[in-house]
């Protein structure tokens, strides 16, 4: 019962727009593994691999164990989470590229992109991308294309609406069009129409 409410109390945050990572210490119990497990995926932020009996949470048996986790968990925090100012028109009609190179979108979150939130107010980057994002650090470019409906796909090449550099740590710098034209570097996202 407690678990069912744990798991619970974790989704309703995560609908808010709060993820969650979870972190235990179990070896040997399955119900404790199964709920860890459970509270991760309804947390939004599960542990990946292709082995289907790979745990979903972060496992720390140890203080390296625990070290690792937390590290990977900043990283993922820090480097691979964009906020939107505003939601997408069309959120399936949406283009995310890193580093020039258009990634898929992935709901899986195992390789590409996907929304963070229901609401589609965040884009979060999985896999090789985000790891290209992290090793670029703040020379990583990041640009996101909003489409119209009925446009056949966000291919990048409508109106500049807004751009944001990220240069100050955080996402309520958005340019409009004009001002981000007389910027001297090109921004890390942008939103186009």
């Amino acid at each position: 019962m407690a678990a069912t409410a744990a798991v619970k109390s974790v989704t309703k945050a995560a609908d808010a727009g709060i993820n969650t990572f979870v972190v235990g210490l179990v070896s040997t119990s399955m119900a404790a593994t199964d709920t860890l497990n459970k509270l991760a995926i309804a947390g939004r932020e599960p542990r990946l691999g292709a082995n289907p009996l790979t745990t979903r949470f972060h496992q720390a048996l140890t203080k390296d164990d625990l070290i690792a986790a937390l590290r990977t968990i900043t990283g993922q925090v820090v480097s691979c989470r964009f906020p939107l100012s505003s939601p997408p028109p069309v959120p399936d009609n949406v283009t995310v590229s890193v580093g020039g190179t258009v990634i898929r979108h992935d709901p899986s979150g195992a390789n590409g992109w996907e929304y963070a939130t229901t609401a589609h107010t965040e884009v979060r980057v999985y896999g090789s991308s985000c790891d290209t994002i992290r090793a670029a650090g703040s020379a990583a470019s990041v640009q996101i294309v909003y489409g119209c409906s009925g446009t056949g796909g966000a291919g990048g090449s409508g109106t500049l609406l807004m751009s944001d550099d990220f240069e100050d740590g955080n996402a309520d710098g958005w340019l409009t069009d004009s001002a981000s034209a007389a910027r001297e570097k090109p921004p890390l996202m942008t939103a186009i129409l």
